[in-house]
């Protein structure tokens, strides 16, 4: 594998950037079913430990007029960004009761009190009932840049989507950084993150997103670098460090490309 020579090609049409070489989704998949675990990331199964901050910011965006709303969480894990979400709502008295569906290989979903305030199930990512279903808020948070087939996944997440409801995404963005890096002189840089990252999404990507799935009635409310870094400064301060430091001048100069990670919040129309 440390000798595989591995590169990233960006799509002519749609600007996404993608691995020259794939496991096989097989291979993938049982990879993803283990992912939390195998990885040492906790009860909760969830790869961002700033997920509290995260959520609070997600449910200060997300606005409604309904007393109950349902959420889609794919690639969710354990199911806390959806449960967190779900709490902060309800403490701003923006509705009454959320019902979360979380899809993942992995069906270890966080233990929690179902209430008639909030409700959670798991499916997973080929089942076809989810994908006939509508939702007020449809997430994938670290997840696009994972999947094989990416294109038909993101399109069964517009369809999801409920009229006047929510599209949340956040992925990474890490092919200026390796470009760089490989100048420097890191050949292997690639294999740091392969396979897991087998795509990666840049500005130009999100900046073409609609045209490129056919989609003319969204409202983008946010676009760009990821709004919350992964790591908090307790456990790994120097990661955390970094990472605020790395993409703090793009505030200052909108073209700079060190971000590491992208985000898009879009409304769809209401009629």
């Amino acid at each position: 594998m440390t000798e595989a020579n591995i590169c990233f090609l960006e799509c002519p049409k749609c600007f996404a950037v993608s691995s020259s070489h794939y496991l096989k989704p097989s291979v993938l998949d049982e990879y993803y079913s283990q992912y939390f675990s195998l990885r040492g990331l906790g009860d909760l199964n969830v790869g961002m430990e700033n997920y509290q901050n995260y959520s609070k910011f997600l449910s200060s965006v997300l606005n409604f007029d309904k007393d109950s709303i349902r959420i889609l969480d794919y690639g969710g894990g354990g199911g806390v960004i959806s449960y967190e979400v779900a709490q902060n709502l309800s403490q701003r008295g923006k509705c009454q009761r959320v019902e979360a569906v979380v899809v993942d290989y992995s069906d270890n979903i966080m233990a929690f009190k179902e209430s008639e305030a909030f409700a959670m199930s798991h499916m997973e990512p080929d089942t076809q009932i989810w994908k006939e279903m509508k939702f007020d808020v449809v997430m994938a948070n670290d997840v696009i840049e994972h999947i094989f087939h990416v294109k038909p996944v993101i399109e069964s997440l517009f369809d999801c989507v409920e009229r006047g409801g929510f599209l949340v995404i956040k992925t990474g963005y890490n092919q200026p950084i390796y470009n760089f890096l490989l100048k420097a002189g890191w050949q292997n840089l690639p294999l740091i993150l392969y396979p897991e990252h087998i795509h990666d999404f840049s500005k130009r990507f999100f900046s073409h997103f609609f045209t490129t799935f056919n989609q003319d009635d969204y409202e983008v409310i946010a676009s760009g670098p990821s709004f919350f870094a992964h790591k908090l400064f307790g456990p790994h301060f120097l990661a955390a460090l970094a990472a605020r430091i790395i993409r703090f001048p793009y505030h200052l100069f909108k073209d700079y490309p060190f971000v590491g990670g992208w985000q898009l919040i879009a409304r769809k129309a209401a009629d």
